[in-house]
């Protein structure tokens, strides 16, 4: 072959190298965020929307017009909560030992928890409200708890993720140990009540909680599953590393975390969360605080990987199972 056309050849080997190195990637990239696929369009901006700190990855691509439509619909997909049967739930003889076992959905990993017992279920609470947030581990070693799962929001001023100011309500022992009197939204109240039903319900004052006779609580949602049907009718397409709790008709109890943010495992969706929870039985259910919060630990061990680097962050409660 003359030394020309060898030459060539070598220029038109490197062409399509940076084409399919370089360009393709961009071009697939800019064809999936600005031409017709608009669900790969909508899970992007709702997962970087959901986010504390990586909202940019919408920003940057996306009008203020176009996020705030995909956000809209995401937020709309969750059905009006309808009242709560706690005669759909029939506490046994609470015997059996607490179970483990490794679940996946979608594009999600995790690990789901089943308590036979739900009087050994409380909130954890940190001991410095206002100072410094605990890690899981923590509130387990508190309470001489074996397992446990991060539970309620928390306000994270500035990015401090300080964890020590909760946001809502926090209930234990029966008693209010926190109320955010400066909010005057309704917000959602997660926890059990003095029979061991979990209640989740929507609430705007302390006194409406009170009402709920709620021995433990926490505040995050939305409302997954009531009265053994599902809340979220649309996927959400939001993907994030996932917490939840259940209850299911015997009175056991599911602690459940969804990995996300990682190769190994993208996230779940909410719908993703509630379908998984409804093929275990659960008759009600709960979404928890998630993104790099979710983790859960039973007998010492950590059974999930938080996306922080794999490292605990510190929280203001958790839901821990006592011995």
């Amino acid at each position: 072959m003359p030394k020309k056309q060898k030459s060539k050849n070598k220029i038109n080997l490197l062409i399509s190298v940076i084409v399919s190195v370089v360009l393709l990637p961009i071009f697939t990239v800019l064809w999936c965020f600005y031409g017709p696929f608009e669900p790969a369009r909508r899970t992007w901006i709702c997962t970087a929307m959901s986010t504390a700190n990586h909202k940019y990855l919408a920003t940057a691509f996306f009008s203020d017009e176009t996020i705030k439509k995909y956000t809209e619909q995401y937020f709309s997909s969750i059905n009006e909560l309808p009242k709560q049967d706690k005669t759909a739930i029939n506490i046994g003889d609470n015997g059996g030992k607490i179970t483990r076992e490794s679940v996946r959905i979608g594009l999600s990993k995790g690990v789901l928890l089943r308590i036979p017992d739900p009087s050994k279920i409380d909130v954890s609470v940190c001991n410095r409200i206002g100072g410094t947030g605990m890690t899981l581990d923590k509130f387990i070693m508190q309470e001489k708890a074996i397992a446990g799962i991060n539970a309620g929001a928390y306000a994270d001023k500035e990015g401090s993720a300080h964890g020590s100011v909760p946001d809502g309500i926090i209930i234990k022992d029966g008693k209010t140990v926190y109320f955010n009197e400066d909010s005057n939204e309704e917000f959602c109240i997660i926890g059990f009540d003095k029979n061991n039903l979990l209640v989740v319900d929507y609430i705007k004052s302390q006194q409406q909680a009170e009402a709920l006779n709620l021995r433990c609580a926490v505040s995050f949602g939305p409302p997954l599953i009531l009265n053994g049907k599902g809340l979220i009718t649309e996927s959400g397409n939001s993907l994030q590393p996932r917490s939840a709790i259940a209850q299911c008709a015997d009175g056991s109890v599911l602690f459940l975390v969804l990995d996300g943010r990682q190769p190994s495992s993208a996230g779940a969706t909410l719908k993703n969360v509630q379908d998984l929870l409804l093929e275990q039985g659960a008759v009600t259910a709960a979404n928890l605080d998630g993104g790099s919060s979710t983790a859960m630990i039973f007998e010492d061990k950590l059974l999930n990987s938080p996306s922080d680097k794999g490292e605990l962050k510190r929280i203001p409660s958790a839901f821990v199972v006592k011995e």
